[in-house]
């Protein structure tokens, strides 16, 4: 257990805590953003905290600016409930889909996030999505579709542009 974690979850200081999410994302080091995100979600058992908030920016960053093997990890149900987006958007806004597939969990948010990656221009027919089908249309886009509006998203902000 890293001592900077636990310090900042034992003191319950939610600023603290998105303070360490911005080190540790500074630092690369998603081992312990990771283990920040589960011990915040866990701290309302042993103290009552609420700290979902932290852990929910940090699942945010996760998805956001990890490595793919990373960011796979947080594609999955019941995640980001409280993030500027829906994770699968997130991931697949800076991820492209051979960095997330070896390490997506079967499921709808896997779907979402190849789908994702099609309105960003990937063509992914050939690609095998782990889990159900989600929508149904095609793994790539077509010719006469127009280039789409789509979300851009930073770390702590997140632009929404109207559609074109």
């Amino acid at each position: 257990m890293r001592s900077d974690v636990a310090a900042a979850i034992e003191q319950g200081d939610l600023d603290e805590l998105i303070r360490l999410v911005d080190r540790l994302c500074a630092a690369e080091d998603w081992d312990g953003l990771a283990e920040l995100r589960e011990r915040c979600h866990r701290a309302h058992e042993r103290s009552g905290r609420q700290l979902w908030p932290a852990a929910a920016h940090a699942e945010y960053r996760l998805a956001l600016e990890a490595p793919g093997s990373w960011a796979a990890r947080v594609l999955v149900e019941g995640a980001g409930r409280f993030t500027p987006g829906p994770l699968s958007e997130v991931a697949a806004s800076t991820h492209e889909w051979g960095d997330l597939a070896p390490h997506l969990p079967s499921g709808p948010p896997a779907g979402l996030t190849a789908h994702e990656r099609v309105l960003r221009g990937e063509d992914l027919t050939a690609a095998a999505v782990p889990g159900p089908a989600v929508l149904d249309l095609p793994l790539r886009l077509e010719p006469w579709e127009p280039a789409y509006s789509l979300a851009e998203y930073r770390a702590h902000e997140a632009d929404f542009p109207a559609p074109a």
